[in-house]
């Protein structure tokens, strides 16, 4: 083989494993190779500079924003990922999704149950995920996700990606998200294939989730169970965020219980009893929802940025908690921007 064809090969290889997250017996079966050459390849492509390895320090309780959010909020652990920067929301989320996967593959233990929503957040954590094999383990979607909107797809390819990289059996919550009747919610809600789904997500020993956002442009209207309508009056009501796709008022209490009545899956009060509940959000739109949830102890371990939790310490601080606040924030952000000054989010 010529040198370039090995260089050829080595790089295609190292695409396989650093980029699509493909495990070492994955691409062995893909190449028509063992396991032990492609263990081989990989050092060889770091040998000869094909690969170089940076790494990025996770913030484990070390800063004070850290320390101040874990006494404040009673929380078992804090990570933070070093500031993105402002107008990078995707990249934000390519770095909590890696930052969180590296975390779970720490804390989940053989024989658990793992709940995970779903979002476009949560994807990021299921495509950053290590392909690692974790005996006796089953991920249980924590809320319903069949929709008719083109995201509609996110919930079972989150369940499917997380429980396929650790070899776990995946337990699907078969129902829509919202319903547009509370006595559909109901009805529903009695079908055995239903009930043992959610009787599986109240028996999970960790939870991973995020906050979503009150805003038009959210997962939840892209797949079509709500109107942009419906987010400004959720907006009216006092909403913040909304987890498990419940929507949640500042101090984490459900903000429309007719809503509330029509949504599938586990309920706030539910998650609350969960016993490692891992939050993973980030970015100045979620930081009242991130607040909320964290004051209705729907936390134990929050992943975030280095800005968000300086936001959520100033807001902490200040008591500001409502969406108003929140782009009060905003709009004094811009006039320092064009005064010349310089932006807490900067």
């Amino acid at each position: 083989m010529s040198n370039l064809s090995r260089l050829r090969e080595l790089v295609r290889v190292a695409k396989l494993y650093y980029e699509e997250n493909l495990s070492e017996q994955e691409i062995a079966l893909s190449c028509g190779t063992s396991r032990s050459s492609v263990s081989r390849m990989l050092a060889e492509a770091r040998r000869r500079g094909i690969v170089t390895i940076s790494f990025t320090s996770f913030n484990r309780e070390g800063s004070a924003e850290a320390k101040g959010l874990r006494l404040t909020y009673g929380l078992k652990d804090v990570v933070l990922i070093p500031k993105i920067g402002s107008g990078s929301e995707a990249r934000l989320k390519e770095r909590l999704g890696a930052a969180a996967a590296a975390y779970i593959a720490e804390v989940i233990q053989p024989g658990q149950m793992v709940g995970v929503s779903w979002g476009t957040t949560l994807l990021e954590v299921a495509l950053k995920l290590r392909a690692r094999r974790v005996p006796g383990v089953s991920v249980v979607q924590l809320n319903g996700s069949v929709g008719q909107g083109g995201a509609s797809y996110l919930g079972a390819q989150v369940l499917e990606m997380i429980a396929g990289k650790l070899g776990a059996k995946a337990v699907l919550f078969p129902a829509p998200a919202i319903v547009g009747d509370p006595a559909l919610s109901e009805a529903l809600m009695k079908d055995v294939s239903i009930t043992e789904a959610l009787e599986a997500a109240r028996g999970c020993d960790v939870a991973i989730f995020t906050v979503g956002v009150v805003d038009p442009a959210c997962v939840l209207v892209a797949a079509g169970y709500l109107t942009a309508n419906d987010m400004r009056r959720l907006q009216t009501y006092g909403a913040v965020g909304d987890i498990c796709s419940r929507f949640f008022d500042s101090q984490g209490r459900i903000c429309d219980p007719e809503l509330d009545r029509r949504t599938l899956g586990l309920c706030l009060s539910d998650l609350a009893a969960i016993p490692l509940k891992i939050l993973v959000a980030g970015g100045r739109q979620k930081l009242a929802g991130i607040l909320g949830a964290l004051r209705a102890g729907y936390a134990d371990v929050l992943i975030t940025d280095e800005m968000t939790a300086s936001g959520l310490e100033e807001l902490t601080k200040n008591g500001m908690l409502t969406p108003t606040d929140v782009q009060a924030n905003a709009e004094l952000d811009g006039d320092l921007l064009r005064g010349g000054g310089t932006s807490r989010w900067a």
